[in-house]
C-alpha cells in the first residue's frame, strides 16, 4: 500500500514540474493534450504541467541476440542459425508511435527474414549471407525508424535433426535421428 502511495506522489511530482530533461543518448517525444507536439533532443525543455507528457527513447546503438533457429536449406541440409541484430533508432517518432512492442517486432521480423533467405540458398552459398541479411532486414525495419547497422551470424552449422515422437495410443516415446537425404 505504501509503495503505491509513493508511486502516486512521484507521478504527481513529475506532472507538476514545468520542465523535463532528455539525456544525450535519448530523444524525447513531447505530447501536448495527447497529440504530437515535438521531438526533443538532449537538454532541458519546458512543458505545461498536467497537459504535456514526454516519452523518452534510447537512440544509441543497441543489440539483440536472436534465439537459435533450425532451418532446412534449399539443398535439404539441416542448419542451425543464431544471430545478433545491432541497430540504432534513427526516427524516434516512427519508433514510438508505430510499434507497441518494438523488441518483439525486431526479433520476429529478423527471425522470419533470416529463415526466408536461408531457405532459398544452398549450404555452400551461405558464406556471404550476412551482407544480404543486413541489407534486406535493414530495409524492412527502416519503415519503423530502425537503422540496422549489422546482422551477425554467431552460429551457422549443419546439424542432424533429432525428433521426439510420441505415440499416444501406446503411451510410448521414441527418439529418431533424422537425416534429410534427398535424391
Amino acid at each position: 500500500m505504501l509503495d503505491k502511495l509513493i508511486a502516486l506522489i512521484q507521478e504527481f511530482w513529475h506532472q507538476l514540474i514545468p520542465f523535463y530533461i532528455v539525456d544525450m543518448w535519448e530523444k524525447g517525444l513531447h505530447l501536448r493534450f495527447g497529440k504530437f507536439h515535438t521531438i526533443s533532443d538532449a537538454g532541458i525543455h519546458l512543458k505545461i504541467p498536467f497537459f504535456d507528457s514526454v516519452w523518452k527513447q534510447t537512440v544509441v546503438t543497441q543489440s539483440i541476440q536472436l534465439h537459435p533457429q533450425s532451418i532446412t536449406s534449399l539443398d535439404y541440409k539441416n542448419i542451425v542459425v543464431r544471430a545478433i541484430v545491432r541497430y540504432d533508432i534513427k526516427d524516434a517518432f516512427l519508433f514510438l508511435t508505430q510499434l507497441a512492442h518494438p523488441h518483439d517486432v525486431i526479433v520476429d521480423t529478423s527471425g522470419s527474414m533470416i529463415r526466408e533467405i536461408i531457405e532459398e540458398r544452398n549450404w555452400e552459398d551461405l558464406v556471404d549471407v550476412e551482407n544480404e541479411l543486413t541489407e534486406k532486414i535493414g530495409a524492412k525495419l527502416n519503415q519503423w525508424g530502425i537503422n540496422v547497422e549489422r546482422i551477425t551470424l554467431t552460429d551457422l552449422a549443419e546439424i542432424d535433426s533429432i525428433r521426439l515422437i510420441n505415440d499416444t495410443a501406446d503411451k510410448t516415446s521414441a527418439v529418431v535421428l533424422q537425416n534429410l537425404e534427398h535424391s
